[in-house]
């Protein structure tokens, strides 16, 4: 299977393949857990996409989408938009104090200096529940790829993510992302914030 990163904006901007696209937001499915995600996808990401509010990135199958009687089929996408974040916190924290000092450079030896800095926010991420967890790497990959590109034209030193459980934090850890705060939802559950600096 040969794996594309397109732009939602650029397939629906292609009138072969804009009805396509549209069925496609509402056959993905990423799982029985992952309702929100999906909703979101089918719901939301072309008007967040077409305000520049963020910007959806899906994963297809070229096979399919060049075929003869052509399909777009999802494999997996996600969702980044910019993002501000106070490091306040964080500079007290012996074990990121290092990573607070690279963000603010010159500003930390200014006492009035502000203390926030720019980055992204993975605000979606998710894979077809018909591939298995592993193909998810290479997606993550395509997602962090994008933001680099994007920080070398305007800037921007982080990555964050939000996830809702263990397994997903230790996931991402793996990934070389780092657990820099955690809260509690509307139901109870806890939400890891991941934290990785972008790669220069």
């Amino acid at each position: 299977m040969r794996y594309g990163l397109y732009g939602l904006s650029e397939l629906l901007n292609d009138e072969s393949v804009r009805n396509l696209t549209l069925d496609a937001l509402d056959e993905f499915d990423c799982g029985h857990n992952a309702h929100d995600v999906m909703s979101y996808l089918r719901e939301r990401a072309v008007v967040d996409d077409f305000v520049g509010r963020c910007r959806t990135y899906l994963v297809v199958d070229l096979d399919r989408i060049f075929a003869r009687d052509p399909k777009v089929e999802i494999l997996a996408y996600f969702t980044i938009t910019q993002h501000r974040l106070d490091i306040s916190e964080l500079m007290r924290d012996e074990s990121f104090s290092e990573v607070g000092e690279y963000l603010l450079g010159d500003d930390m030896f200014h006492g009035d200096a502000p203390r926030t800095v720019n980055g992204y926010l993975i605000v979606q991420f998710a894979r077809a529940v018909s591939l298995t967890p592993g193909s998810a790497r290479g997606f993550l990959q395509f997602a962090q790829t994008t933001i680099e590109r994007a920080s070398e034209l305007v800037g921007g030193t982080y990555i964050v993510l939000d996830c809702g459980a263990e397994r997903l934090r230790d996931y991402y850890q793996d990934f070389g992302f780092e657990c820099i705060r955690t809260e509690e939802d509307e139901s109870g559950g806890t939400v890891y914030q991941m934290f990785k600096l972008i790669d220069r």
